[in-house]
């Protein structure tokens, strides 16, 4: 009983200070807590292994209860663990660490322009593009949190800010809950965790492109609300929300979330290749035996592989659930009746990550029904489908390339007052890891828009560079 009103009782004080402000990028203190490279939960940081997405499952923690052995880092004690015996008669003890559990990234990015229709030639307006502070950390056994302040030359914004309580429901429940702003677990990857930054190297799929004038996206900039999510068993992974998503509108309306939640549920399972080693969702190891039955979890360390298991497959699917208000300021009647439009929306999908030793291969689809997004065009459903594929290779564990096909499409309706937007590209790209908090990409843009009548164009590229300490 003290322990639910415990986690109650923090889980009330941090909802009002973590709703308002906004996945998972690993941060530096975590290589300071636990004394081990990036290289232990990352490929090319801020890009997950295997072991990286079972500690973010954990609420950024060892699995299998090690955290507390596996921590190297010195913690202040915030009282005596005789208070424990008298809660809540006295301040239930806590600890936290010595140092601030803080972390910077810097980026900078040079970039070639060849868009048709803009200026061309070499751009240095993103050299010193911008910096996150990045915060983490652990309590106790129970709660975590994670924190990034953006900062860049137009804006300081606070980002993302959640807190996670382990074994919500007491015991050994393996149940967490997430209170705050972040990004849901959608596919394997998101654009918080991918190999390489900047504009380019931002996936299409449930990020960056909206339906008529409804902008809602998937992955960025978040979501605020409430999150549980567990496993069933050591192989499949579950979690399901009830959030405030963020809204926009590429045409200039207003578009807002209303006071409708939505929600969202996904689930995926891990198969490991017969006699290959490899991380299970919970973080257990698993070695698959020559009879194609898997085996016992082992506590020995796998071989040398840059994505953490040497042949697996994640398969994942996914429903989401939303609303948008819109609006039409230029509408004579906007200052006194602002609500034009309530846009219903469905969005479901899901992905594969298959993986084979230096190789890791990619796919995902989604499909968007919406029931009226067009402010111009009331009571007219449209739809839109985007499906991606990447592949990766791994030359050594410091050189990584890469190349992903993306393709968006949304059905036109009679009189659309807005320009297509489908696209479909092609995004290569080369990862150097200098060393484990360093390193430099190149990528580029090879696109198709078919309003636009020009075919496939080299768009742009950009050379990076990324350094967290």
């Amino acid at each position: 009983m003290n322990q639910f009103v415990r986690r109650s009782a923090l889980a009330l004080t941090v909802i009002a200070a973590l709703l308002s402000p906004t996945a998972a990028k690993a941060i530096p203190p975590f290589a300071r807590k636990y004394h081990t490279s990036c290289a232990t939960c990352h490929t090319a940081f801020p890009n997950l292994n295997t072991f990286g997405e079972a500690f973010k499952r954990h609420g950024y923690r060892f699995p299998g209860r090690k955290d507390e052995d596996m921590t190297k880092e010195e913690t202040v004690p915030l009282g005596a663990d005789s208070y424990k015996k008298v809660y809540p008669k006295a301040i239930w003890p806590d600890q936290i660490s010595a140092g601030a559990p803080l972390g910077m990234v810097l980026e900078s990015f040079a970039n070639y322009n060849n868009r048709p229709g803009s200026a061309k030639g070499i751009s240095l307006d993103d050299v010193g593009h911008g910096s996150d502070i990045l915060a983490g950390g652990t309590f106790d056994d129970t709660y975590s949190f994670f924190g990034e302040l953006g900062i860049d030359s137009d804006a300081v914004s606070l980002e993302r800010a959640a807190v996670t309580i382990a074994n919500v429901f007491g015991g050994d429940s393996g149940v967490y809950m997430r209170i705050g702003r972040f990004v849901p677990d959608f596919f394997e990857f998101n654009n918080k965790t991918r190999m390489v930054g900047a504009d380019a190297g931002t996936m299409l799929i449930g990020t960056t492109v909206g339906v008529g004038d409804n902008g809602f996206v998937l992955q960025d900039p978040g979501m605020r609300g409430f999150e549980l999510s567990g496993f069933l068993g050591s192989d499949t992974g579950v979690n399901a929300g009830w959030v405030q998503a963020e809204a926009s509108s590429p045409t200039g309306q207003v578009a807002s979330p209303g006071n409708r939640k939505d929600f969202y549920f996904h689930i995926d399972h891990k198969f490991i290749g017969d006699g290959e080693q490899a991380y299970r969702l919970d973080g257990t190891q698993a070695q698959a035996s020559t009879s194609g039955k898997e085996g016992a979890a082992t506590s020995g360390g796998l071989e040398d592989t840059p994505w953490g298991d040497t042949q697996s497959l994640t398969a994942g699917a996914f429903y989401f659930n939303g609303g948008t208000v819109l609006a039409n300021p230029a509408d004579p009647t906007f200052a006194t009746v602002p609500v034009r439009l309530f846009d219903d929306f469905r969005i479901y999908g899901g992905d594969l990550a298959f993986i084979d030793h230096q190789w890791k291969l990619n796919a995902a689809v989604s499909k968007q029904d919406h029931d009226q997004p067009d402010i111009a065009a009331p009571l007219v459903s449209r739809e839109a489908f985007t499906w991606m594929i990447e592949a990766n290779y791994a030359w050594h564990p410091c050189l990584f390339t890469a190349l992903r096909y993306e393709n968006f499409n949304q059905d036109e309706h009679a009189g659309d007052p807005n320009p297509t937007t489908d696209v479909r590209r092609f995004v290569p790209s080369l990862t150097y890891l200098a060393r484990a908090n360093m390193k430099f990409t190149l990528q580029a843009l090879i696109e198709d828009r078919p309003a636009e009548a020009n075919g496939y164009k080299f768009n742009n590229a950009i050379l990076g560079v990324v350094l967290g300490f």
